[in-house]
């Protein structure tokens, strides 16, 4: 089933034990949310009485699901081999694409609340952020669906974004206990400088960030792009800082530099891992970088968002980092 936003209305998706041989990949509503569905994509031959990880994807800011499926593609080829998607095929998790609030005029312009408007510090972002949309009660209720249509495997629970949808993973590790880790690439931990981050527990926490990012630069400011209103992004070393003291780390961080894999991209990246940690911090910079997933789909022009890395497969990488994340 592939319904577009402003089509035929979604319906709640039959828990995976009652499906005669249903296809993996399915929208599904949301209630109460009525235009807030989601997409979930199911491995290949899933057992329903064997429980599954589960990574929630959320999508940039002005996205929306499809547009998340595509950004993890090269060349946005989506059900190519180097998709997010075919991650999950092979290591046998679920990838769930969930929906943003939508625009005032675009149905598929679509933000998450991840904090900011006070003080300095920018809302992020848009009409979700602007108007206060309770985004933690919408994903507690898609997790709680999804406890209802899956057998979802205990501590399994993780979510990965882009820009706006990291800061989202961010926010929803310092206030979801049902969380058990995540990846942001390109939107750091807003919330936690603006409203506050209150975890209660160690997160392992993966950033990846270029440091030619021109929507949210490495080191913070004012700097934006595509549109976003005025105020102060965080520094990613100041969000990673954060959390490094937030899992208790004791000791300095280690660094390594990455294969150059596609001498000819003009990025390299580099590994900091924090030590001591009672759950795992660590940074992939990407020296040279945009706003971009490595090796993903170029959703705008270079000269708008910056260079994709060809170094790093953050899809495997990411799913690497949290599937080892003891």
């Amino acid at each position: 089933m592939q319904l577009g936003c402003g089509e035929d209305r979604l319906e709640p998706c039959e828990p995976l034990s009652a499906r005669a041989d249903g296809p993996l990949e399915t929208r599904c509503a949301l209630e109460p949310y009525e235009d807030r569905g989601y997409l979930i994509h199911l491995p290949p031959r899933p057992d329903p009485e064997r429980a599954l990880p589960v990574v929630l994807a959320l999508h940039g800011g002005a996205g929306d699901p499809d547009a998340m499926q595509r950004l993890s593609c090269p060349e946005g080829k989506v059900g190519g081999p180097g998709c997010l998607d075919a991650v999950a095929d092979q290591r046998g998790f679920v990838v769930v694409y969930p929906s943003g609030t939508s625009g005032r005029l675009l149905a598929d312009v679509r933000t998450w609340n991840a904090g900011g408007g006070v003080d300095d510090l920018r809302c992020v972002s848009g009409r979700a952020c602007e108007e206060g949309v309770d985004d933690l009660a919408y994903f507690q209720a898609l997790l709680d669906d999804l406890d209802r249509v899956l057998p979802v495997k205990p501590s399994r629970r993780f979510v990965i974004g882009m820009s706006n949808g990291g800061a989202m993973a961010h926010r929803l590790a310092c206030a979801n206990p049902k969380i058990d880790g995540i990846a942001a690439v390109g939107g750091a931990n807003q919330i936690a400088f603006a409203q506050g981050c209150y975890p209660g527990r160690a997160v392992p926490v993966l950033q990846i960030h270029g440091d030619r990012d021109p929507c949210w630069a490495f080191e913070g400011g004012d700097q934006a792009c595509l549109g976003s209103d005025e105020g102060q992004h965080v520094s990613v070393i100041r969000s990673m800082e954060w959390w490094a003291n937030q899992n208790g780390c004791s000791g300095a961080p280690l660094e390594e530099p990455l294969p150059d894999l596609a001498p000819d991209d003009g990025t390299r990246a580099l590994r900091r891992r924090w030590t001591g940690c009672a759950a795992k911090v660590e940074l992939i910079l990407i020296e040279g970088g945009g706003h971009t997933w490595p090796r993903g789909f170029a959703y705008f022009g270079e000269d708008q968002v910056g260079r994709i890395s060809q170094d790093l497969d953050a899809n495997a990488e990411i799913w690497s980092f949290l599937e080892q994340r003891d």
